[in-house]
């Protein structure tokens, strides 16, 4: 049966949604308010949320593609829609309910960052064959370099996306790490964006993600496949809240 369209699911009244908040590698602890504005978002709207913050061993360069292959595995599960959102995004209190964005036949939502391609640190995925199949293809093509785009997911989001039927383009404010001066809804404090400059942490939390954030750099596709098949399986076993 084809899944249904986004407008139907909300019309039915009671989709089943999940908020996915990836932060291994130290990133719960550094990050840990931001993590408790994605719970308050999620309680106020009635979602399921999840905090991956254990995944095994898994190398700083692999994990952000963590999300991607759980929103994949939620979705297959039956989930009838994924918000994937990166520890380092604050979400603010007047953020709405995500059914606002929702258009007809569109199934992939996503926001420009500050390099004017598709940023993955937020995002949503409704259950479709059609948005199955991107992700299958994104998840698929982990170990093959993309053109001259950024060194990770961002750049096969943005290569395989942009050829996809089904995405549409969220406003800045669902995804701002470039407009400090926004009134925005989820703002992302990502390295190297103007709005990371604001970011108040404890002297030590900074010394800690400038070190995570340098092993981050340390790229290598080699093995990542077999990898994230490998801590997808750990993390469905691990967390109960990633099963409807």
């Amino acid at each position: 049966m084809n899944a249904p369209e986004p407008e139907q699911q909300i019309a039915c009244g009671a989709p089943r949604i999940l908020l996915l908040s990836v932060a291994v590698n130290g990133y719960a602890l550094v990050f840990k308010d931001n993590l408790s504005s994605h719970a308050r978002y999620a309680h106020r709207n009635g979602y399921t949320h999840c905090v991956v913050d254990r995944a095994g061993k898994i190398a700083s360069s692999h994990a952000p593609w963590l999300k991607v292959v759980l929103t994949l595995e939620a979705l297959r599960r039956g989930y009838d829609l994924v918000i994937a959102i990166d520890a380092d995004c604050l979400i603010r209190d007047n953020a709405p309910e995500i059914a606002c964005v929702l258009r007809s036949g569109k199934c992939l939502y996503m926001a420009r960052g500050f390099s004017g391609r598709l940023n993955s640190g937020f995002f949503v995925a409704v259950n479709s064959a059609g948005c199955l199949q991107l992700l299958e293809e994104v998840v698929g093509n982990c170990e093959r370099e993309v053109d001259d785009r950024d060194w990770g997911e961002n750049a096969h989001f943005d290569y395989f996306a942009a050829q996809y039927s089904g995405l549409q383009e969220l406003d800045a404010r669902w995804n701002n790490n470039f407009r400090p001066g926004l009134n925005d809804y989820v703002r992302h404090f990502c390295g190297g964006s103007c709005v990371e400059r604001q970011l108040r942490l404890p002297l030590w939390r900074l010394l800690v993600l400038k070190v995570l954030r340098k092993r981050l750099r340390r790229v290598t596709r080699h093995g990542l496949q077999q990898e994230l098949s490998l801590r997808a399986m750990y993390c469905m076993g691990q967390y109960p809240q990633l099963h409807p």
